[in-house]
Formats: structure tokens, sequence, C-alpha cells
């Protein structure tokens, strides 16, 4: 439960510490959890940004569909039908304009499961398709199979590439690249937050809590009990983004790339939440209210792009890893 412990015997006998890491955003997730004690002055955070230009990403969040029907996939409202119609016309509208391969995280391999079954009940699967041909992530496929797929899909489709299904925190979430083609387009379905009735991560958020409350030495008993929760509700917020940044961390892996980042939420759009975004997401990143705007965004960003033929090669480049049974040299 106290991860500390393990480091009170570094910070006692070094002069300075670093932490360094690929994702690390939201910072507070690890300063609150190694460093209770260290006073904040002796606290300093640098975030490198990006190799691409800004003109190579674009990242908006996404609080309606076509339809003008709020997208908010809370725990409570995403099992919704009227939400998950909503969310079949958005994908197929954006799969018009994106080029290539479309990488889409779902919070998990449940909810995922319940949004193809109604798509395909509804007949949206097969409009989808007729754009973009669909992969889905399963628990018990072998990633490099379900790569090998999607890049062939990109390359022999008739249409514009293919759209992978996929879960945040699953195989497909860590460790792979999507580069160029392969991710010419990141969409994030709902904000993954974990299971709350989880027994060790509510012993966890628990612990957070009293910790907090030992600490605090302000006599102020209203004001105490007020702050009691903050702690460990922060604590289950950076668990949700950290998953989110990897995601979305898959796409754009080197200077000459470029892809658009979508969070199809309306909570994305609130500033609390899209502060804990990674520095180089947060300074492209515009909160949308209709999907007309977000539409004439995405539309506008591919347009510029139409003249880079680099996705080509990079795509092609993975077709020959996966079928040479190679693909395990996409996990970094």
């Amino acid at each position: 439960l106290n991860p500390a412990v393990n480091f009170e015997t570094i910070l006692h006998e070094a002069k300075a510490v670093l932490l360094l890491g690929g994702t690390m955003q939201p910072f507070c997730h690890f300063t609150q959890q190694l460093f209770p004690a260290l006073p904040s002055e002796n606290l300093h955070f640098f975030e490198c940004g990006h190799v691409v230009p800004p003109e190579h990403v674009l990242a908006l969040s996404i609080a309606k569909g076509p339809s003008g029907k709020p997208l908010k996939f809370t725990f409570q409202s995403r099992a919704n039908l009227d939400t998950i119609d909503e969310l079949g016309r958005t994908i197929g509208n954006l799969a018009k304009l994106v080029p290539e391969g479309f990488v889409l995280f779902f919070p998990s391999f449940g909810y995922k499961d319940t949004v193809k079954r109604r798509w395909e009940a509804t007949g949206a699967l097969k409009q989808i398709c007729k754009k973009k041909p669909m992969v889905w992530e399963s628990k018990d496929a072998c990633p490099s199979s379900i790569l090998a797929e999607y890049s062939e899909r990109i390359q022999h489709s008739t249409t514009s590439g293919a759209i992978l299904a996929c879960v945040v925190g699953g195989k497909l979430s860590e460790g792979i690249n999507f580069s160029d083609g392969l991710a010419r387009c990141v969409g994030v379905v709902g904000m993954p937050y974990p299971n709350s009735q989880d027994p060790l991560l509510k012993e966890k958020i628990a612990w957070i809590n009293r910790r907090f409350q030992e600490n605090n030495n302000n006599n102020d008993l209203d004001n105490k009990k007020s702050f009691s929760q903050k702690p460990g509700s922060q604590y289950y917020d950076n668990l949700c983004m950290r998953a989110v940044n990897q995601s979305i961390g898959r796409s754009i892996r080197h200077k000459g790339d470029f892809a658009c980042v979508l969070l199809i939420d309306s909570r994305y759009g609130v500033k609390k939440t899209s502060d804990q975004l990674p520095a180089w997401i947060r300074e492209r990143f515009s909160a949308t209210t209709s999907f007309g705007a977000a539409f004439k965004s995405v539309a506008k960003f591919f347009a510029s792009k139409k003249g880079n033929k680099k996705s080509n090669s990079s795509s092609s480049n993975m077709q020959q890893q996966t079928t040479k049974k190679k693909a395990a040299a996409a996990f970094v």
C-alpha cells in the first residue's frame, strides 16, 4: 500500500533523485505516492515537448454526436442504447475522413463487446465497414495475429484503411508502435476508470485518505472532513488519465509522423481533466461542443496532409514483419 517505504533510504542517502519515464502525467500520481513527506519546494518537474511540429497533431474532445445527442460514457449511462447508437454514427462519419489506420480504444472488453453486439443488431457495424473494415481485439487473441490482420486490412482494403477496436489496458495499449499509417487517428471512447469495487483498489484509496488525515495538521475538523476524500479521489482519477495517456501515446512515433487524437466523451472537455493530458497534447487540444465543429477540424487536418506519402512504406513494412511472424518487433 505504501510505495514510499522503498524510496525512503534513497531519499536520505542521495543528493538528488531523478524519475524518468515516457508516460508520467499526471505527475502528482508519483509525487503523492513516492515522496509524501518531501517539501514541495524540493520537487521540480520537466516535460519534454514532442519531436513533431504542432501542425502534425490534432487533439479534440468530442462531446456530441452527429444527431446532437451527448456522448458521455459514465458507468451509469454508457449502456444506454441511444448513446451506443450515437457512437456508431460518430465513428461512421469519422471513418470517412481518416485515411489508413484508425485505432479505437474502449474502456473495457465488456463494453467493447456490448457495442459490437448492438452495432451488429442495428446494422451500424455493416455501414461502418463499408467505409473501413473493423478488426476487434479479444482477450485470448495473440497481439501479433491481430496486428497482422489489421495491417493486411489497411494494405488491401477496397475502401480506405481499417479500424482496430481495442481496449485501454489491453495488450495493444502498451508497448506497441502504431506509427504512420497504422494510426492516423487514435480515438478513446469514454474514460477508463478502474473498477471502484475492486477490494485492493478500495483498500488503497482508504489508506491514502487515512494517511492524509493523519498528516493534516489543521485543527479545523470540518475542514478535515471536507478534504478527507480528495487524495483518494485524485488517485482514482490519476489511474484513469495515466491509462488514457498511455493509449494515445501509441501514435506519433517519429518527427515525420502525424495523427489525430480524439477523446470521445464530454468529460474530456472539462479543464480539470484536459490538464492531465501530456504537454504535447494539451498544447494542441481543443474541446468541441458540436459534432459539426469536430468534423470540420478533422477534415481540414487530413486535407492538409494529403501530400504525405510516408505512411504507405510504414504499413508495408509492418505487413512484411507480421507476415514473416516477426510482429514482435513492434513491441518496445
